[in-house]
């Protein structure tokens, strides 16, 4: 199975689990809990940059001040409990049983253009396969962009490796 489905509201859990572990991706669409997620990702971004326009951010900093920066900001989001307290709303809201579940840090992923403000905490990351560094073969990954994306600005996912 090799399938993109979308889905407005609560997936159970063994439905969510047999579509992901049979290669299926699923994109859950206007999650209310989500776009408060996102709202507080994008006042926090703001916040720690102090622009009013974060997609531009890399380029009214120099790329030190700008790494700098963003470390600060991974490391605020990773603590910070309001943040992990809306995002598992949003997954108990599409029918997460947080009761049988287990996860890790919220992980807040900074993609500059080009490579100028490339940095360890702002690498591309190309081809690969979580499983390769977790070794956990049942893990699920929660993806959620922060800002409008574009066939030049986002992530691609391939169900065939």
């Amino acid at each position: 199975m090799s399938a993109l489905r979308f889905v407005s509201g609560a997936l159970e859990d063994g439905t969510r689990r047999e579509t992901i572990y049979g290669g299926g991706l699923l994109v859950f669409k206007k999650v209310p809990s989500m776009e408060e997620f996102s709202a507080f990702a994008d006042a926090l971004i703001r916040e720690v940059f102090r622009t009013e326009d974060p997609m531009r951010a890399q380029f009214e900093l120099g790329r030190d001040e700008y790494l700098s920066k963003v470390g600060a900001l991974q490391k605020r989001f990773w603590k910070d409990a309001a943040a992990r307290k809306l995002f598992l709303t949003a997954v108990g809201h599409v029918g997460v049983d947080l009761r049988r579940t287990f996860w890790d840090r919220l992980y807040l992923r900074v993609s500059p253009h080009g490579e100028e403000h490339a940095g360890r905490r702002t690498a591309k990351v190309g081809f690969h396969r979580y499983t390769w560094s977790s070794n956990v073969y049942v893990q699920t990954n929660w993806w959620a962009p922060n800002y409008p994306i574009s066939p030049g600005q986002t992530i691609a996912f391939h169900g065939v490796y």
